[in-house]
């Protein structure tokens, strides 16, 4: 009987071409392996050798095989599914190779580098060597008992198996092949055609994938450049293409240098952003590496218009706000320098390190909700939802369903699946309870639960949800008094005023007046910082100032956004240009008995303006000092502006200075009598 003797360097390199050739050989033939340094005590006669290719001649010489014994050269092959994840290695990335022997170490690194696969850093590893990398990834054709400990990722690309030209030979030899030829080539044209559909199954899905990537990029609202690591385009999308004003297959494979030499840096090591223009464009370029396993492979840069990325941001922002589950607004926000304005800040930055209830007291539009999204963006709840509800705003019947939520069913006209609350929707963060002396009585009590229990139940429904809510309320009502009155629940009441807070008036902060003026007098004028007394008269200012503000800073922006819209660019804003309902708004409806008497000084003031039929306000100074009468300009200012609040003279700009009124007349008249 015929026989095969396999010799190889390592033990499983031989077991693996003796199991071959008995496959291929149909085991009609003997098949014996040995490696070197063993003891091979054989009949050389009617056999033939295979030698594995890394055995040098010197290791032949080692075992005395007669010299007529035939020697095939096995030559062997990387089993081509393990290809894929060695291509996928990043280029420059240190491997260790490691096999059985340094010789077949050296040979599949060979082998690696003439299949192409040349862009990685291969060291030889294998038993006995005594120097080498200490690298963490590591390949090995089966070899991996040899895997050194430093190694923490190993790809097996398997035991290299003796390819077509070496099995053709050996049945060649064995007088085997004309038998073998049908099942070889079927085999062989097999594993062809099988290699053929993954490669074209590869192709489509990379096709379909390249396809798609261009559809996205090319509904995008930026310009998209893609480069290799050499600074070659790879790809463009269709904006980039009609701002660069190219066609795609002249911008494709050029050096980005050559088509934006205004760019200066493009070869970035982390994200990188510049301003430039392009086209009379000004835009932001964004440069970002793109790396896989530490190594960079290209560069994405994309190019976004300045006003768009304006307008975007812009838009979301107004969104968010809508939501009512962003705050927005922080401390440095709220406008103001006055002793109490900066001591109601520095009190409600104490109460925000807390989690117990706030309760913001005040009159309508003196920025209650800022306070309450200041101090909800100072805790540590800040990275939370902050959900606002207005009582006031929402109808009776609405108010427990948004509230607590509800579930499916729960009544008519229930949304499918039922609602979230909007407590469940502030779980984590603050809910934001504005009007809360809105509340109907016969919500209260629910809402007095709710605080004290901490969880919340759907209407409609039996299961308590836990939640996790810091909660702030707000009102422009005296709660103690809508207590008396009955309107209000005391256990709620001292339930939700655990840490008072006071947002004063515009008249309890006059000082501050004019900050507020110039503040949204700019935010009107598109960010221009306009002098105050550019845009206004001197007794425009002084008449602000002291004005009673009904409406606080609410009414002071919409006074401001006014007067910008109706401003002559070359006439500053005087008193009468003020809108109507601040001119005729009634003092007296406001201020105490006091404020509406008229002493001496005042009635001193009404004759001398009422004898000279017009007169102004440093006239009636000298007017004064020389009778002798302790009136200075600021305590007849005070006087004048309290005598106009109540009617018994009116100003004019210019000459004519201040006159008397009918009531004015009048009421001299009766004083006099």
């Amino acid at each position: 009987m015929e026989k095969v003797i396999v010799m190889s360097l390592g033990r499983e390199t031989n077991k693996y071409i003796c199991r071959q050739v008995r496959e291929i050989t149909g085991h009609r033939i003997e098949v014996k392996g040995y490696c070197i340094g063993d003891t091979v005590d054989e009949d050389f006669s009617n056999c033939i050798v295979v030698n594995s290719v890394d055995l040098q001649i010197e290791n032949l010489r080692l075992i005395k095989i007669p010299q007529h014994v035939k020697h095939i050269y096995a030559k062997r092959v990387i089993n081509h599914q393990f290809l894929k994840e060695l291509i996928d290695i990043p280029a420059g990335t240190d491997v260790l190779l490691v096999n059985d022997h340094k010789d077949s170490s050296l040979h599949v690194i060979k082998q690696l580098k003439n299949y192409g696969i040349d862009h990685i850093n291969y060291h030889p590893y294998y038993p006995g060597i005594k120097q080498y990398k200490q690298l963490t990834l590591a390949i090995t054709p089966g070899e991996t008992k040899w895997i050194p400990d430093c190694v923490n990722k190993v790809i097996d690309i398997g035991i290299r198996k003796l390819d077509i030209t070496t099995i053709i030979e050996i049945l060649q030899e064995l007088n085997l092949l004309s038998e073998s030829s049908e099942v070889l080539s079927s085999d062989y044209v097999s594993e062809i055609i099988k290699l053929s559909k993954k490669l074209t199954k590869i192709s489509e899905e990379s096709e379909q994938i390249k396809n798609m990537f261009q559809t996205i990029i090319d509904n995008t609202n930026d310009g998209i450049i893609y480069l290799n690591s050499k600074g070659e385009i790879s790809v463009v999308n269709e904006l980039m293409q009609s701002i660069l004003g190219e066609e795609k297959d002249i911008i494709l494979g050029k050096r980005i240098e050559e088509v934006l030499p205004s760019l200066h840096i493009w070869q970035v090591e982390e994200v990188d952003r510049e301003i430039m223009k392009i086209s009379e464009r000004e835009v932001v370029v964004k440069k970002v590496p793109v790396k896989k396993n530490a190594y960079i492979v290209g560069y994405l840069i994309t190019f976004e218009d300045v006003m768009e990325i304006k307008n975007i941001e812009y838009e979301l922002r107004r969104r968010m706000r809508k939501t009512d589950h962003n705050a927005t607004y922080i401390f440095e926000d709220i406008i103001g320098n006055s002793d109490m304005i900066v001591k109601n800040i520095n009190l409600a930055k104490r109460l925000s390190l807390s989690s117990s209830t706030v309760l913001i007291q005040g009159e309508s539009g003196t920025g209650k909700e800022f306070f309450a999204q200041s101090i909800h963006n100072f805790s540590k709840r800040k990275k939370g939802p902050f959900v606002a509800v207005n009582f006031a705003a929402l109808p009776v019947n609405l108010l427990e369903s948004e509230l607590f939520g509800y579930e499916e069913g729960a009544f008519t006209g229930a949304v499918k699946g039922g609602k979230v609350g909007l407590f469940e929707l502030a779980h984590g963060g603050t809910i934001f309870l504005d009007e809360i002396g809105d509340t109907p009585l016969e919500l209260q009590s629910r809402l007095l639960r709710v605080l004290q229990e901490k969880d919340v139940r759907r209407v409609g429904g039996s299961k308590r949800i836990p939640i996790d809510v810091r909660v702030i309320a707000a009102t422009n009502k005296d709660l103690k008094e809508e207590v008396a009155k009955g309107k209000f629940r005391q256990d709620l009441f001292y339930r939700i005023n655990v840490l008072p807070l006071y947002s004063p008036s515009l008249r309890e902060r006059r000082e501050d007046i004019p900050l507020l003026l110039a503040h949204y007098l700019k935010r009107f004028s598109n960010g221009k910082n306009i002098p105050l007394d550019c845009f206004f008269d001197d007794e425009t200012i002084s008449y602000l100032v002291g004005y009673h503000w009904p409406g606080n800073v609410r009414e002071l922006v919409n006074v401001i956004e006014y007067l910008v819209n109706i401003k002559n660019p070359s006439i500053r804003i005087q008193v009468t240009d003020l809108p109507g309902y601040v001119l005729s708004e009634r003092f007296d409806d406001l201020c105490t008995e006091n404020d509406r008497f008229i002493d001496e000084d005042m009635l001193w003031l009404l004759n001398k303006i009422n004898e000279r039929n017009g007169i102004g306000r440093r006239a009636l100074t000298d007017l004064a000092k020389s009778e002798g009468i302790d009136l200075g300009e600021s305590k007849i200012r005070r006087l004048l502006k309290k005598m106009y609040n109540l009617e018994l003279i009116h100003s004019y700009t210019g000459m004519k200075g201040t006159v008397v009124t009918e009531k004015g007349v009048a009421t001299l008249s009766s004083l006099k009598l």
